[in-house]
């Protein structure tokens, strides 16, 4: 596990210089990267595991970036976009834009079979609880994902995230799929129950669907909704495990 290719180097996602960019300090010291130049991500394992990446990251911790902890570059590389606010109160975008080959191994799972959580108490929420209580068990616990997703930094000025087929995706519209089961471009039906206030998924939703993106998790018949920002979306994105059903409609 690990190998890769002599003289590949990492790239901190913002540079020294550019406007209204900290230096990682404090609770930020880790910076999020950017894809290797001259990658090929059709060849699988072409990139270190979480674990090794990480480790070259923290030693190099005096470069510059935009720093982020541990747990919040995780949970964004799970989500695989989201908006990064700085001191000066701009919002920029983080996008998607790579993954390292490595399979991606869910840590919910992983904090059940070890007896840490309940299957029933699984959520983003209870994850973060259980690691704000024990930051000891952080590195191990985050290093059993050997997946790393690598990000680009969106145009200053514009907001919102890009699916895998290059448009702009649209909350409680788009969703990603496993593009062998469900290509792009398609339009379904999702009829599904949402989180409500305490997490008990008791929330209607039937609507049409578009799939417009992927993921390294996504795998057969899974589907990920795409739920926004905000308050409302983090928190129905941080319940939403539920079976349902997603209809194909095709032309007659």
């Amino acid at each position: 596990m690990g190998s890769h290719r002599p003289g590949l180097r990492l790239h901190r996602l913002l540079r020294a210089g550019d406007p209204g960019v900290p230096r990682p300090q404090g609770a930020f010291p880790i910076p999020y990267l950017q894809i290797p130049s001259g990658s090929a991500q059709k060849a699988p394992l072409s990139h270190p595991s979480r674990h090794r990446l990480q480790r070259r990251v923290e030693g190099a911790r005096a470069g510059t970036g935009v720093g982020g902890n541990p747990v919040d570059i995780f949970m964004l590389q799970i989500q695989g976009s989201g908006r990064l606010r700085f001191e000066d109160g701009s919002v920029r975008s983080v996008l998607y834009d790579g993954q390292n080959g490595h399979k991606y191994v869910a840590l919910g799972r992983v904090m059940v079979d070890r007896g840490l959580l309940k299957r029933e108490e699984v959520s983003m929420f209870s994850i973060r609880e259980w690691l704000a209580a024990h930051p000891d068990q952080v590195t191990d616990l985050l290093d059993t994902n050997p997946s790393y997703v690598f990000f680009k930094l969106g145009k200053p000025g514009t907001s919102g995230s890009k699916g895998s087929m290059g448009r702009r995706i649209t909350p409680w519209v788009s969703v990603a799929t496993d593009q062998s089961v469900l290509p792009n471009g398609l339009l379904t039906l999702m009829n599904v129950t949402l989180p409500d206030e305490g997490g008990e998924h008791s929330v209607p939703f039937n609507a049409l669907t578009l799939p417009q993106d992927t993921g390294g998790a996504i795998k057969r018949n899974r589907v990920d909704l795409f739920c926004g920002n905000g308050e409302t979306a983090t928190h129905t994105a941080s319940y939403l495990d539920n079976r349902g059903a997603v209809f194909l409609l095709l032309p007659r």
